[in-house]
């Protein structure tokens, strides 16, 4: 794949919508994972893919592909890191799948925030009011995580540390 600076931009454009797409396929995948083995149900609420909008985005994506020009599929330049989760897990545990979520998000934030200027400048009609109801979904995500951890699971873990050692 050539670099960036070599690529039209309609080409790069066309190229990270296709890396953007298969980030959202492979990010509905590892929610699911990651939600099974949430300890707190608003965790679990909160990564189902559902709840997240992956769905929504991945229609939005079907969308924009019928108005760009077809590319040759890039490889994820930035994929997912490997995690494995236990079945049911702690605090501690919901901890660390809001960090990988968050991680996921941040990903996700990244390519759509570079695609939005791309597709005005490239005069694309409908493509960047897709682009930025995806980024406000996937910034709605990242606070409803940050939420959990500030009023779900702080509070818990400061009950547990402020409870007496048993001898």
């Amino acid at each position: 794949m050539p670099y960036p600076q070599h690529l039209p931009l309609h080409q790069l454009f066309a190229q990270r919508i296709l890396q953007v797409e298969q980030l959202e396929k492979l990010s509905a995948k590892k929610y699911v994972q990651l939600a099974k083995a949430a300890h707190t149900d608003e965790l679990a609420k909160c990564l189902n893919p559902e709840s997240t909008d992956i769905p929504a985005h991945q229609q939005r994506i079907s969308l924009i592909k019928k108005l760009i020009p077809k590319t040759e599929k890039p490889e994820i330049q930035h994929p997912l890191s490997p995690f494995q989760v236990k079945s049911k897990g702690s605090l501690n545990q919901d901890l660390i799948l809001i960090e990988y979520a968050l991680q996921v998000q941040n990903q996700k934030l990244a390519l759509y925030e570079l695609l939005h200027p791309i597709a005005v400048a490239l005069g694309l009609e409908t493509v960047p009011s897709l682009i930025e109801q995806t980024i406000s979904d996937n910034r709605n995500t990242n606070t409803w995580l940050r939420q959990i951890i500030q009023n779900i699971i702080s509070p818990q873990l400061t009950d547990n540390e402020n409870q007496p050692i048993k001898s």
